[in-house]
């Protein structure tokens, strides 16, 4: 079958292509200048932030932090900690073995004690017996207790290598020797000369690194060999100090080392950096709330180190992407090498190009120096943003732009519905109203209030409603008084037929009396119930019918046998005032009442009295004694019976 094109469908086809070429071109130039508008904002917000990072920051405390800590002796500590000097700062320094990171220790008075001491002491020394700490001045011809009211002791005879506690006794070593500090005599003598010495758990007393070729040592109590093991280390080690079961050692970051094979098996980063120090936990969570606010990906403080090294400082990430300070991050973009050179060299702050940084990915970055009071650059602030965010809000501005105008159309579309609605709804109304008017639904109104001819005639519509509404009523009122006047008369003429018909028609053993307006009494076997109406039930008609549906209930009650039929009389029917059991072989008389009754009692000769009863009450008839319920139904030996009736 040949393939044929009318010439409209070739130009329809020609046009649509056209402008599906046009629109993509239009919306790569629209998604670009956006791109280009949003790239140029987050570099104005970059810099805005990395300089206030870097305005923000202390720069003589942040100097003074990033500078490496170099821990020339080492000690075990109180609460499984580490005590070191660092030499970098000339302080007493507690070494956390979890992270490798050292703060200042003790009090100022300590640290008062320490600098007294003048030059960097050759050894430290814990007792965690006392918790005293002794100090070893460099000479190795003054030692020192900083946390001790003592005198101050007098200068040694001679140099001492090295000092450590034993039992709460300071131990002095010159050599291979081991004398307590205070005495002339030699403790012990170690079987080999070492440069470190360390107390060690059991088996071994004592542990040192060989002089000769730097083998780690055990010695007993005696000061034999137990074990000699090479340390494998490639670093100079300035001490030695267990904490609990685990050996570890001082260099440029703290060391772990496995008692196995005298290897290292976990170090820490150089520098002793803790993120518990005052400085670190200042900064650092004001870097964190800024970050999330501002929505970056990383805000932070490094050092250039020169190459491609950079050391992180104050790092404002968590979780995962966190760099503990001291970090030293060797993958640096050559293309950025230049720029944080320059910024740290010379103060100058850029903004980088979107740059591919492993591990980061593509990041754009922004710094700014950080200056400490004297105007000396000491470190550079950097805030980053990951390309991905910068492509996550172009398409959401592409997005929004794209829903503003859909919006714009459904709502030119939805404005016009409603206008042509405005019109044909009320016609609609006024058409159902008149319908459901004709069907017999008089009332109905048309809601539509206005002073056009819509609304007129609306108005009109409801004037008639209601006129048929009100012809409606009237017709309706007449119907049901005709209705209630022969129901009335019907009423009356069976009321009549009950109360001329009288007692003899009840079952075998019941019996009652003819119902007064007040209240009646029903009887079956020796029990007798009397009760009393309330007073709002006024009236001849409304009373009888409320006695006969309770003659009702009380003789299906007796009937059954019903102990507390009373009860269930009073509790179940509101209008009932009182209500009474009468039971004839016990001569007691048992009331339930709402409000107090009074009753008229006779003795055996005649004389009257009266008697206020009350809910609850039993009353207990003697022989010759007489009671009339508060309707007139006498009660003495037998079932109540009425003073002017009886049956």
């Amino acid at each position: 079958m040949k393939l044929t094109f009318h010439f409209q469908t070739l130009i329809m086809l020609t046009l649509t292509s056209i402008l599906v070429i046009a629109t993509a071109l239009w919306g790569a130039v629209v998604y670009q200048s956006i791109y280009d508008i949003i790239l140029k904002g987050f570099d104005r917000k970059l810099l805005a932030l990395s300089g206030a990072a870097a305005d923000f920051t202390d720069g003589d405390g942040h100097l003074r932090y990033q500078q490496p800590r170099q821990i020339i002796t080492l000690s075990s500590g109180p609460a499984l900690q580490l005590l070191g000097y660092d030499s970098t700062h000339g302080e007493l320094v507690s070494i956390d073995p979890a992270d490798g990171g050292a703060v200042l220790y003790g009090t100022v008075e300590i640290q008062a004690a320490l600098s007294a001491v003048g030059s960097a002491p050759r050894a430290i020394a814990y007792d965690s017996v006392s918790g005293s700490i002794a100090l070893l001045s460099g000479d190795g011809l003054m030692v020192s207790l900083l946390n001790s009211t003592a005198a101050p002791q007098p200068a040694l005879s001679d140099p001492v290598d090295h000092i450590l506690f034993a039992d709460g006794i300071l131990l002095l070593q010159r050599g291979r020797l081991l004398t307590a500090f205070g005495a002339d005599a030699p403790l012990l003598t170690l079987a080999e000369p070492v440069s470190l010495l360390s107390n060690a758990p059991a088996p071994a007393t004592y542990i040192g690194r060989a002089l000769e070729d730097g083998a780690l040592l055990w010695f007993d109590i005696h000061g034999a060999v137990l074990r000699r093991s090479a340390l494998l280390i490639d670093q100079e080690i300035s001490g030695l100090a267990f904490v609990g079961e685990d050996l570890y050692a001082s260099s440029a970051a703290l060391l772990r080392i496995d008692l196995a094979n005298a290897a290292v098996i976990e170090d820490f980063a150089e520098g002793y950096y803790s993120e518990r120090d005052s400085f670190f936990a200042r900064y650092a969570r004001h870097y964190q709330k800024t970050r999330a606010a501002a929505g970056l990906t990383y805000l932070y403080t490094y050092e250039y180190l020169g190459g491609k090294d950079i050391r992180y400082v104050l790092d404002g990430s968590l979780g995962d992407e966190h760099s503990p300070p001291g970090t030293i991050d060797d993958t640096m973009p050559e293309d950025s090498i230049n720029d944080v050179a320059q910024a740290q060299a010379r103060g100058q702050a850029f903004v980088s190009a979107i740059r591919t940084w492993p591990p980061w990915g593509l990041i754009k970055v922004a710094a700014e120096p950080v200056y400490t009071s004297n105007g000396r650059i000491v470190a550079l602030a950097g805030a980053d943003v990951e390309i991905g965010v910068i492509r996550e809000k172009t398409r959401f501005a592409l997005f929004s732009v794209i829903f503003v105008g859909a919006s714009l159309l459904l709502l030119a579309g939805s404005v016009s519905y409603r206008v042509s609605q405005s019109l044909v709804r009320p016609l609609r109304e006024i058409k159902n109203s008149a319908l459901r008017i004709a069907a017999g639904y008089h009332g109905t109104r048309v809601a539509y209030e206005s002073s056009d001819e819509i609304g007129l005639l609306a108005q009109s519509l409801n004037a008639l409603s209601s006129r048929l509404a009100a012809q409606a009523r009237q017709s309706l009122a007449y119907q049901r008084a005709l209705t209630h006047g022969r129901e009335q008369i019907a009423l009356e003429h069976a009321l009549n037929q009950v109360l001329s018909r009288g007692c003899d028609q009840l079952p075998t053993g019941l019996q009652c009396n003819a119902p007064l307006p007040e209240g009646a009494v029903c009887g079956h076997g020796n029990i007798g119930m009397l009760w009393k109406l309330r007073a709002d039930n006024a009236g001849l008609l409304p009373a009888t019918i409320e006695n006969a549906r309770v003659q009702r209930v009380a003789l299906a009650l007796l009937q059954a046998g019903k102990a507390d039929a009373h009860d269930v009389l009073f509790l179940t029917l509101p209008k009932l005032a009182a209500i009474g059991r009468w039971d004839s072989e016990s001569r007691i008389l048992t009331i339930r009442c709402r409000t107090s009754l009074v009753l008229r009692q006779y003795d055996a000769v005649g004389t009257r009295s009266t008697l206020t009863a009350f809910d609850g009450m039993q009353i207990n008839l003697l022989p010759g004694q007489r009671l009339v319920w508060a309707t007139g139904q006498e009660m003495s030996g037998g079932l109540p019976q009425s003073e002017d009736q009886a049956c």
